[in-house]
């Protein structure tokens, strides 16, 4: 396929081929993958001494996306989960797999493995926010899109705000 064919095809036949090459390319990303392994992983790597999820990163042609929530008390928690596209991974229609686990120690800690096939141009956004009372204050949003099959921190975008969580 040239760019001269691609100049004399409709607006509906792009969308068409667009779509299917995003199919094709999360086929053969899902082909590849190991989800058990990949999550097995990252809940070894990818949160802090706290159990904070650290930032999603790619492996094997796929985002990992770590996500934790700790109770602080009964109406206050912290949080950081990723946006996958502008909506919640756990929502994403390219969701591959996602691990939730729970541990109820001093005050109950949540954390999560999700993994989404790493499309270019996929727009990642890693959300860190605060509770209380029931209101989420977003205190960090670190925006990154996929170029190359890599993750690249782009400026911050406007996240739409969102009080709904796991």
């Amino acid at each position: 396929m040239n760019p001269e064919n691609l100049a004399k095809m409709g607006d509906m036949d792009l969308w068409e081929l667009a779509a299917l090459v995003r199919a094709e390319q999360s086929r053969r990303l899902r082909e590849v993958a190991d989800p058990a392994t990949l999550t097995s992983e990252a809940f070894s790597s990818g949160f802090n001494s706290q159990g904070q999820a650290l930032e999603p990163v790619v492996v094997s042609g796929m985002i990992v996306c770590h996500g934790s929530r700790i109770d602080k008390s009964a109406s206050s928690h912290d949080c950081s989960f990723v946006k996958i596209d502008d909506e919640w991974v756990w929502d994403s229609p390219d969701l591959v797999s996602d691990d939730v686990r729970t541990a109820a120690e001093r005050r109950v800690h949540m954390r999560s493995v999700s993994l989404v096939p790493a499309i270019e141009g996929t727009k990642v956004d890693f959300i860190s926010s605060k509770c209380k009372s029931g209101v989420h204050e977003m205190r960090k949003c670190v925006s990154f899109e996929i170029i190359d099959g890599a993750l690249s921190q782009v400026s911050a975008r406007t996240v739409s705000k969102s009080s709904t969580h796991r």
